[in-house]
């Protein structure tokens, strides 16, 4: 929880993960929600008293077009939900106020964030999945989406 004894500042992401069931909106008439149009989100807010607070939301993963594709290595809730937190995180190390890291080209991402540039997906019949890389941590394996590598100027799934 973040408080005034420090846990505040860049040098904190809180990650908030919504439960199965509910739904996070971004207006009262619930057309730009969760369910419906986005995966998760990042952003940030200044307290008065406990001061810049980074965060992000990831709704339940369990959301078409917000899911891996089919037979990753932990399952599709799972990897669904280290995907788009990947994704979210590295969106907040790069921009954590919004107005930091996005794309100036004129092409199709224009104005899209570092996370967005590598979002490839992928049908399986008429449904619609994030395509991730699977990559290996300690024995371990993940299913997570590539990310923009400057020293590669590529989508990378180097760790």
């Amino acid at each position: 929880m973040a408080s005034a004894t420090g846990d505040t500042g860049y040098g904190h992401i809180y990650h908030v993960f919504i439960p199965p069931g509910q739904d996070e909106c971004f207006d009262a008439t619930f057309t730009v929600c969760a369910s419906n149009i986005f995966c998760a989100y990042h952003s940030s807010v200044t307290f008065k008293d406990i001061g810049h607070v980074l965060y992000s939301v990831e709704p339940f993963a369990d959301v078409p077009g917000c899911q891996v594709a089919p037979n990753s290595p932990n399952g599709s809730l799972i990897d669904s939900t280290d995907d788009v937190l990947s994704h979210e995180l590295i969106e907040t190390i790069t921009d954590p106020d919004g107005s930091a890291w996005f794309d100036i080209t004129s092409g199709g991402m224009f104005g899209q964030e570092i996370g967005d540039e590598c979002v490839f997906i992928v049908f399986v019949g008429q449904n619609a999945f994030t395509d991730p890389v699977i990559i290996n941590v300690d024995g371990r394996k993940y299913a997570l989406q590539p990310e923009y590598n400057n020293r590669a100027q590529a989508c990378t799934a180097e760790r």
